[in-house]
């Protein structure tokens, strides 16, 4: 905020406090060096990071970028991880994740975030080798 002036006045508005460090996450402010404030809220942002979305446990690229043709292209599949659970494989493109499409990596992230840890095991329609899957 030392540089930018107008945030800065914003600030000491807002919180009264002036010369000390003012932390903004998710709309609360921490004023100083509050540990229990800061641990509470990093704990509040990992609680929710964990009810919302699952990994995939697979590198992914825009199939349209590397295939020229819609879909999300896998790359090295993590062992243990959902990719491998699921069946899929190193250069399967991924097209639909639960009936939803997917037409490139961001669509795929997005389907992904719908999901729990609870949720069962996804329905991925997958081209492999030219065949869908």
């Amino acid at each position: 905020m030392a540089q930018d002036r107008a945030a800065a006045n914003h600030m000491v508005q807002l919180t009264g406090q002036m010369g000390v460090p003012v932390t903004e996450i998710n709309g609360s402010f921490i004023i100083g060096f509050n540990q229990p404030a800061l641990k509470a809220a990093v704990t509040q942002i990992k609680a929710k990071r964990q009810e919302s979305g699952v990994k995939l446990g697979a590198q992914v690229a825009d199939a349209a970028k590397l295939l020229n043709q819609p879909g999300a292209v896998l790359g090295k599949v993590r062992p243990g991880g959902l990719a491998e659970k699921a069946g899929l494989r190193e250069g399967d493109v991924i097209t639909s994740l639960n009936g939803q499409p997917v037409n490139n990596s961001a669509d795929l992230a997005q389907a992904l975030q719908k999901l729990t840890a609870q949720s069962p095991l996804p329905e991925f329609k997958v081209k492999r080798d030219g065949q869908t899957v």
